[in-house]
């Protein structure tokens, strides 16, 4: 329900239509070509990491994405490089909430290293607050900005990093704003996002 509610915007998946039968639900949704992930593949951060003004677009895509759902009241709650999708004009759209198959997402993607350490921490009916989508997107704009990931290059060892409040953005040391911004993105209390 809350897919259509997040209404049109240029930065968020358009759910056109959902149909269903008997063994599968069927999404007619805006025509995306590729993830985040896919997409730094080809716009690859510089060394030192200089903020281009394509990596600064992305980054403000997402961001509108973002605010468009929370001034809908919609929590995204399983941000991560794969629920962000590039449009055929080359926008950057948010995948919203609980279609993550539509978005090619796995079953952790939105929790291994990309989730709020109070979404770790919470039960799985919980719902998380706007608090846990500013941390995860901290997480893609450092991603974006230098090609690494904030709580380290191992997977398997993000999750206790992210616990643990060991985020490292010592890369943007030559973008002391976007260095601040993303630290406090990344901060473990909620209230401090």
């Amino acid at each position: 329900a809350d897919l259509m509610a997040s209404g049109e915007h240029e930065n968020v998946v358009r759910y056109y239509r959902v149909e269903r039968d008997a063994a599968h639900v069927y999404l007619a949704t805006t025509l995306c070509r590729q993830s985040l992930a896919e997409w730094l593949r080809v716009h690859r951060p510089q060394r030192p990491p200089v903020l281009t003004c394509e990596l600064v677009t992305a980054m403000h895509d997402i961001a509108e994405g973002v605010r468009h759902l929370h001034d809908k009241g919609v929590v995204h709650g399983r941000l991560c490089p794969q629920c962000v999708l590039c449009d055929a004009a080359g926008h950057l759209r948010l995948s919203p909430t609980r279609f993550t198959s539509a978005c090619a997402c796995t079953d952790d993607c939105g929790r291994t290293g990309w989730a709020a350490p109070e979404v770790l921490c919470g039960s799985r009916s919980a719902s998380p607050g706007p608090a846990a989508d500013v941390f995860s997107v901290g997480c893609m704009f450092y991603l974006i900005a230098t090609g690494d990931h904030a709580f380290g290059a191992a997977p398997e060892e993000r999750d206790a990093r992210v616990l643990a409040g060991q985020a490292d953005v010592s890369a943007l040391w030559c973008q002391p704003v976007a260095q601040s911004l993303v630290q406090r993105m990344l901060d473990a209390r909620p209230e401090r996002r």
